[in-house]
Protein backbone atom coordinates (compact mmCIF):
# COMPACT_ATOMS: atom_id res chain seq x y z
CA UNK A 1 0.00 0.00 0.00
CA UNK A 2 1.32 3.13 -0.83
CA UNK A 3 1.69 5.47 1.95
CA UNK A 4 2.63 8.93 0.31
CA UNK A 5 1.94 9.74 -2.78
CA UNK A 6 3.32 12.57 -5.12
CA UNK A 7 1.66 14.03 -8.44
CA UNK A 8 3.21 16.39 -10.31
CA UNK A 9 4.65 18.31 -8.00
CA UNK A 10 6.55 21.37 -9.00
CA UNK A 11 8.29 23.63 -6.94
CA UNK A 12 9.46 27.08 -8.24
CA UNK A 13 11.75 30.17 -6.47
CA UNK A 14 10.83 33.40 -8.56
CA UNK A 15 10.03 33.18 -11.74
CA UNK A 16 12.75 31.29 -13.62
CA UNK A 17 14.48 28.69 -10.92
CA UNK A 18 12.55 25.13 -10.94
CA UNK A 19 13.90 23.16 -8.09
CA UNK A 20 10.98 20.45 -8.60
CA UNK A 21 9.78 19.78 -12.34
CA UNK A 22 6.73 17.83 -12.32
CA UNK A 23 7.56 15.06 -9.80
CA UNK A 24 5.34 12.06 -9.40
CA UNK A 25 6.18 8.94 -6.68
CA UNK A 26 4.95 6.85 -4.68
CA UNK A 27 6.26 5.54 -1.47
CA UNK A 28 4.85 2.18 -0.17
CA UNK A 29 4.48 0.90 3.42
CA UNK A 30 7.77 -0.46 5.07
CA UNK A 31 9.83 0.54 2.09
CA UNK A 32 13.20 2.31 2.19
CA UNK A 33 13.31 4.94 -0.29
CA UNK A 34 16.19 6.74 -1.60
CA UNK A 35 16.45 10.39 -3.79
CA UNK A 36 19.77 9.95 -5.09
CA UNK A 37 21.82 12.90 -7.11
CA UNK A 38 24.12 15.90 -7.14
CA UNK A 39 23.55 18.86 -5.16
CA UNK A 40 20.92 21.27 -7.16
CA UNK A 41 19.40 18.21 -8.19
CA UNK A 42 16.36 18.90 -6.32
CA UNK A 43 16.40 16.05 -3.39
CA UNK A 44 16.10 18.22 -0.54
CA UNK A 45 13.67 20.16 -1.75
CA UNK A 46 11.51 17.25 -2.43
CA UNK A 47 12.06 16.09 1.17
CA UNK A 48 11.28 19.27 2.51
CA UNK A 49 8.59 19.56 0.45
CA UNK A 50 6.83 16.07 2.03
CA UNK A 51 8.15 17.22 5.55
CA UNK A 52 5.75 20.24 5.00
CA UNK A 53 8.75 22.82 5.40
CA UNK A 54 8.67 23.69 1.91
CA UNK A 55 5.28 25.02 0.03
CA UNK A 56 4.93 23.86 -3.50
CA UNK A 57 3.62 25.16 -6.57
CA UNK A 58 1.82 22.74 -8.57
CA UNK A 59 0.57 19.54 -8.06
CA UNK A 60 -0.36 17.29 -5.00
CA UNK A 61 0.47 15.22 -1.79
CA UNK A 62 -0.79 12.81 -0.27
CA UNK A 63 -0.25 10.87 2.87
CA UNK A 64 -2.55 7.58 3.58
CA UNK A 65 -4.73 8.92 0.89
CA UNK A 66 -5.34 12.18 2.88
CA UNK A 67 -4.28 15.54 1.13
CA UNK A 68 -1.57 17.68 2.88
CA UNK A 69 -0.08 19.88 -0.15
CA UNK A 70 -2.35 21.28 -2.93
CA UNK A 71 -1.87 24.70 -3.87
CA UNK A 72 -4.90 24.54 -6.38
CA UNK A 73 -7.05 23.46 -3.59
CA UNK A 74 -5.65 25.64 -0.74
CA UNK A 75 -4.45 23.00 0.92
CA UNK A 76 -1.40 23.05 3.41
CA UNK A 77 -1.27 20.77 5.91
CA UNK A 78 1.83 22.18 8.29
CA UNK A 79 4.73 20.11 9.26
CA UNK A 80 3.53 19.36 12.71
CA UNK A 81 0.47 18.28 11.76
CA UNK A 82 2.07 15.32 9.24
CA UNK A 83 3.12 12.81 11.68
CA UNK A 84 6.44 12.28 9.76
CA UNK A 85 9.77 12.43 11.96
CA UNK A 86 12.74 14.09 10.56
CA UNK A 87 16.49 13.61 11.04
CA UNK A 88 18.65 16.23 10.10
CA UNK A 89 22.48 15.97 8.66
CA UNK A 90 23.33 18.18 11.51
CA UNK A 91 21.36 16.12 14.42
CA UNK A 92 20.16 18.83 15.39
CA UNK A 93 20.38 17.33 19.48
CA UNK A 94 20.21 20.30 21.84
CA UNK A 95 23.39 20.19 23.68
CA UNK A 96 22.21 21.34 27.28
CA UNK A 97 20.11 18.84 27.37
CA UNK A 98 20.42 15.30 28.06
CA UNK A 99 20.10 12.47 25.60
CA UNK A 100 16.88 11.50 27.46
CA UNK A 101 15.85 15.11 27.37
CA UNK A 102 16.67 15.05 23.90
CA UNK A 103 13.90 12.12 23.16
CA UNK A 104 11.42 13.26 25.02
CA UNK A 105 11.50 16.85 23.94
CA UNK A 106 9.05 16.35 21.22
CA UNK A 107 6.76 14.46 22.83
CA UNK A 108 6.20 16.60 25.53
CA UNK A 109 5.43 19.19 22.87
CA UNK A 110 2.31 16.47 22.09
CA UNK A 111 1.34 16.65 25.37
CA UNK A 112 1.71 13.31 26.71
CA UNK A 113 1.43 11.95 30.17
CA UNK A 114 5.00 11.62 32.09
CA UNK A 115 4.48 7.85 32.41
CA UNK A 116 4.51 7.68 28.30
CA UNK A 117 7.20 9.85 28.26
CA UNK A 118 9.57 7.92 30.20
CA UNK A 119 8.20 4.48 28.65
CA UNK A 120 8.59 5.86 25.33
CA UNK A 121 12.22 7.59 25.59
CA UNK A 122 13.56 4.25 27.34
CA UNK A 123 11.81 1.88 24.26
CA UNK A 124 13.98 4.03 22.04
CA UNK A 125 16.50 4.10 23.61
CA UNK A 126 16.53 0.38 23.81
CA UNK A 127 15.45 0.07 20.43
CA UNK A 128 19.18 2.05 18.90
CA UNK A 129 21.33 -0.08 21.26
CA UNK A 130 21.89 3.22 24.02
CA UNK A 131 19.50 2.05 26.59
CA UNK A 132 23.26 3.31 29.23
CA UNK A 133 23.11 6.35 27.51
CA UNK A 134 20.12 8.47 28.51
CA UNK A 135 21.86 10.55 31.46
CA UNK A 136 24.88 11.73 29.34
CA UNK A 137 24.98 14.96 26.92
CA UNK A 138 25.74 14.45 23.08
CA UNK A 139 29.23 16.68 23.69
CA UNK A 140 30.37 12.90 25.07
CA UNK A 141 28.53 10.85 22.37
CA UNK A 142 30.66 9.78 19.08
CA UNK A 143 28.84 10.85 15.81
CA UNK A 144 27.46 7.93 15.01
CA UNK A 145 26.01 7.34 18.33
CA UNK A 146 24.50 11.17 18.15
CA UNK A 147 22.94 9.60 14.73
CA UNK A 148 21.48 7.02 16.46
CA UNK A 149 20.28 9.48 19.31
CA UNK A 150 18.53 11.41 16.75
CA UNK A 151 16.94 8.79 15.21
CA UNK A 152 15.86 7.43 18.61
CA UNK A 153 14.04 10.96 18.82
CA UNK A 154 12.53 10.89 15.68
CA UNK A 155 10.91 7.24 15.98
CA UNK A 156 9.51 7.90 20.13
CA UNK A 157 7.25 9.98 18.00
CA UNK A 158 5.35 7.24 16.36
CA UNK A 159 5.58 8.76 13.36
CA UNK A 160 3.75 7.14 9.57
CA UNK A 161 7.32 8.20 8.23
CA UNK A 162 10.95 9.29 8.77
CA UNK A 163 12.55 11.33 6.62
CA UNK A 164 16.45 11.55 6.59
CA UNK A 165 18.41 14.19 5.00
CA UNK A 166 22.40 13.51 4.03
CA UNK A 167 22.36 11.85 7.94
CA UNK A 168 25.80 10.38 7.59
CA UNK A 169 27.58 13.32 5.78
CA UNK A 170 29.29 14.35 8.75
CA UNK A 171 30.76 11.16 9.99
CA UNK A 172 34.34 9.82 8.69
CA UNK A 173 34.26 7.17 5.81
CA UNK A 174 35.01 4.33 8.38
CA UNK A 175 32.02 5.36 10.56
CA UNK A 176 29.74 6.23 7.35
CA UNK A 177 30.25 3.16 6.03
CA UNK A 178 29.44 0.86 9.22
CA UNK A 179 26.44 3.25 10.16
CA UNK A 180 25.18 2.66 6.61
CA UNK A 181 24.33 -0.43 7.16
CA UNK A 182 23.35 -0.16 10.82
CA UNK A 183 21.06 2.43 9.62
CA UNK A 184 19.33 0.24 7.45
CA UNK A 185 19.38 -2.64 9.59
CA UNK A 186 17.18 -0.71 12.80
CA UNK A 187 14.60 1.23 10.14
CA UNK A 188 14.24 -2.29 9.09
CA UNK A 189 14.05 -3.88 13.26
CA UNK A 190 12.04 -0.73 13.88
CA UNK A 191 9.52 -1.52 10.76
CA UNK A 192 9.11 1.87 9.89
CA UNK A 193 8.70 3.87 6.08
CA UNK A 194 11.85 5.98 5.64
CA UNK A 195 12.45 8.50 2.36
CA UNK A 196 16.46 9.22 2.53
CA UNK A 197 18.27 12.07 0.72
CA UNK A 198 21.87 11.19 -0.22
CA UNK A 199 24.71 12.41 -2.95
CA UNK A 200 26.83 8.92 -1.99
CA UNK A 201 26.21 6.46 -4.50
CA UNK A 202 27.45 3.24 -2.33
CA UNK A 203 24.88 4.86 0.58
CA UNK A 204 22.34 4.76 -1.63
CA UNK A 205 22.68 1.37 -3.00
CA UNK A 206 23.44 -0.13 0.62
CA UNK A 207 20.05 1.66 2.04
CA UNK A 208 17.49 1.44 -0.85
CA UNK A 209 14.53 -0.56 -1.34
CA UNK A 210 13.81 1.67 -4.09
CA UNK A 211 16.03 3.88 -5.71
CA UNK A 212 15.44 7.15 -6.82
CA UNK A 213 17.84 9.14 -9.23
CA UNK A 214 17.29 12.74 -10.02
CA UNK A 215 18.87 15.71 -11.92
CA UNK A 216 17.93 19.22 -12.40
CA UNK A 217 14.79 18.49 -10.59
CA UNK A 218 13.41 15.56 -12.66
CA UNK A 219 13.44 12.12 -11.96
CA UNK A 220 15.31 10.37 -14.27
CA UNK A 221 15.11 6.44 -13.02
CA UNK A 222 13.30 4.91 -10.52
CA UNK A 223 13.78 1.15 -9.19
CA UNK A 224 15.82 -1.59 -7.05
CA UNK A 225 18.93 -0.17 -6.91
CA UNK A 226 20.00 -3.35 -8.54
CA UNK A 227 18.11 -2.91 -11.98
CA UNK A 228 18.87 0.86 -11.53
CA UNK A 229 22.59 -0.06 -11.76
CA UNK A 230 22.70 -2.92 -14.35
CA UNK A 231 20.06 -1.15 -16.69
CA UNK A 232 20.53 2.64 -16.06
CA UNK A 233 17.87 4.34 -18.35
CA UNK A 234 19.72 7.31 -19.65
CA UNK A 235 23.54 8.22 -19.44
CA UNK A 236 22.94 10.27 -16.29
CA UNK A 237 21.84 7.60 -14.70
CA UNK A 238 24.75 5.33 -15.66
CA UNK A 239 27.36 8.01 -14.96
CA UNK A 240 26.06 9.64 -11.24
CA UNK A 241 25.51 5.38 -10.11
CA UNK A 242 29.00 4.35 -10.73
CA UNK A 243 30.35 5.53 -13.94
CA UNK A 244 30.72 4.15 -17.57
CA UNK A 245 33.14 4.61 -20.25
CA UNK A 246 31.30 5.55 -23.65
CA UNK A 247 32.46 5.55 -27.14
CA UNK A 248 30.71 7.37 -30.13
CA UNK A 249 28.42 6.00 -32.31
CA UNK A 250 28.67 6.22 -36.38
CA UNK A 251 25.74 8.16 -37.89
CA UNK A 252 24.13 4.99 -39.27
CA UNK A 253 23.27 1.98 -37.79
CA UNK A 254 21.94 -1.82 -38.60
CA UNK A 255 19.16 -3.00 -36.81
CA UNK A 256 20.77 -5.90 -35.82
CA UNK A 257 23.33 -6.71 -32.00
CA UNK A 258 25.84 -5.33 -34.23
CA UNK A 259 26.63 -1.92 -33.18
CA UNK A 260 28.92 0.55 -35.35
CA UNK A 261 31.21 2.70 -33.60
CA UNK A 262 32.59 6.18 -35.32
CA UNK A 263 35.88 4.50 -35.11
CA UNK A 264 34.45 2.22 -37.27
CA UNK A 265 34.47 -0.94 -34.99
CA UNK A 266 31.98 -3.05 -34.25
CA UNK A 267 30.40 -4.37 -30.86
CA UNK A 268 28.90 -7.21 -30.21
CA UNK A 269 25.53 -6.34 -28.35
CA UNK A 270 22.92 -8.28 -26.24
CA UNK A 271 19.99 -6.55 -27.52
CA UNK A 272 19.07 -5.58 -30.77
CA UNK A 273 16.69 -2.84 -30.24
CA UNK A 274 16.75 0.80 -32.74
CA UNK A 275 18.09 3.68 -31.38
CA UNK A 276 18.65 7.02 -33.00
CA UNK A 277 23.34 7.24 -33.47
CA UNK A 278 22.64 10.69 -32.96
CA UNK A 279 20.99 11.10 -29.68
CA UNK A 280 23.04 7.68 -27.79
CA UNK A 281 26.11 6.41 -26.98
CA UNK A 282 27.85 2.58 -26.69
CA UNK A 283 28.68 2.41 -22.67
CA UNK A 284 30.02 0.21 -20.78
CA UNK A 285 31.13 -0.17 -16.76
CA UNK A 286 34.70 0.13 -15.74
CA UNK A 287 34.65 -3.49 -14.33
CA UNK A 288 33.50 -4.98 -17.57
CA UNK A 289 36.71 -4.52 -18.67
CA UNK A 290 38.55 -8.15 -18.78
CA UNK A 291 42.32 -7.72 -19.11
CA UNK A 292 42.82 -10.21 -22.63
CA UNK A 293 45.34 -11.79 -24.27
CA UNK A 294 45.88 -12.41 -28.09
CA UNK A 295 43.37 -14.86 -29.68
CA UNK A 296 40.94 -13.92 -26.93
CA UNK A 297 37.33 -15.89 -27.65
CA UNK A 298 35.38 -12.85 -26.38
CA UNK A 299 34.18 -10.74 -29.59
CA UNK A 300 34.31 -7.54 -28.25
CA UNK A 301 38.13 -6.26 -27.68
CA UNK A 302 39.52 -2.46 -27.06
CA UNK A 303 43.42 -1.78 -27.06
CA UNK A 304 45.05 1.10 -25.58
CA UNK A 305 47.93 2.72 -24.02
CA UNK A 306 47.71 3.21 -20.29
CA UNK A 307 48.05 6.67 -18.89
CA UNK A 308 47.78 6.22 -15.34
CA UNK A 309 47.13 3.12 -12.63
CA UNK A 310 45.64 3.46 -9.04
CA UNK A 311 46.11 0.23 -6.96
CA UNK A 312 43.09 0.52 -4.24
CA UNK A 313 43.08 -2.61 -2.15
CA UNK A 314 40.52 -4.08 -3.30
CA UNK A 315 40.83 -3.30 -7.06
CA UNK A 316 42.97 -1.50 -9.40
CA UNK A 317 42.10 1.47 -11.65
CA UNK A 318 43.56 0.99 -15.08
CA UNK A 319 43.26 4.13 -17.60
CA UNK A 320 44.10 4.24 -20.99
CA UNK A 321 44.25 5.89 -23.98
CA UNK A 322 42.44 4.05 -26.89
CA UNK A 323 42.22 6.13 -30.01
CA UNK A 324 40.40 9.15 -29.27
CA UNK A 325 39.26 8.11 -26.01
CA UNK A 326 40.04 8.14 -22.28
CA UNK A 327 38.66 4.73 -20.90
CA UNK A 328 39.21 3.54 -17.53
CA UNK A 329 39.09 0.07 -16.26
CA UNK A 330 38.18 -1.19 -12.69
CA UNK A 331 39.81 -4.67 -12.19
CA UNK A 332 39.23 -6.69 -8.90
CA UNK A 333 42.89 -7.16 -6.89
CA UNK A 334 46.25 -6.34 -8.01
CA UNK A 335 46.75 -5.59 -11.66
CA UNK A 336 50.21 -5.22 -12.99
CA UNK A 337 51.00 -2.65 -15.57
CA UNK A 338 52.99 1.00 -15.45
CA UNK A 339 52.82 4.11 -17.35
CA UNK A 340 52.87 3.92 -21.20
CA UNK A 341 52.19 -0.22 -21.35
CA UNK A 342 50.43 -1.78 -24.51
CA UNK A 343 47.06 -2.69 -22.90
CA UNK A 344 44.05 -5.33 -24.44
CA UNK A 345 40.61 -5.86 -22.54
CA UNK A 346 37.37 -7.63 -23.43
CA UNK A 347 33.81 -6.83 -23.09
CA UNK A 348 30.83 -9.63 -22.98
CA UNK A 349 28.35 -8.17 -25.56
CA UNK A 350 25.60 -8.76 -22.25
CA UNK A 351 27.71 -5.82 -20.68
CA UNK A 352 27.08 -3.39 -23.47
CA UNK A 353 24.62 -0.66 -23.25
CA UNK A 354 22.89 1.93 -25.36
CA UNK A 355 22.30 4.82 -23.74
CA UNK A 356 20.70 8.03 -24.25
CA UNK A 357 22.44 11.36 -24.37
CA UNK A 358 20.15 13.67 -24.21
CA UNK A 359 17.17 12.93 -21.80
CA UNK A 360 18.66 14.00 -19.16
CA UNK A 361 18.62 17.34 -20.03
CA UNK A 362 15.22 17.60 -21.30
Amino acid sequence: MDLIELNNVTKRFGDNMVAIDNVSLSVKEGEILTLLGPSGCGKTTTLRAIAGLETITEGKITLKGQLIAAPEKGVFVPPELRDLGMVFQSYALWPHMSISQNIALGLKVKKLDRETIEKRVAESLALVGLSDFGDRSPSNLSGGQQQRVALARAVALRPKCVLFDEPLSNLDLLLREQMRVELRRLVKDLGITAIYVTHDQPEALVISDTLVVMSRGKVQQVGHPVDVYRNPANLFSAEFLGGVNTLSLASTQSEGPAVRLESGALFQRAGAHVFDPSSHVLAFRPESLIPAGEGSGVPNLIEGTVSEVAFLGTQTEVRFRSGNDDLMARIHGYFSADVGDAVRFAIEPEDVMILDKTSALA
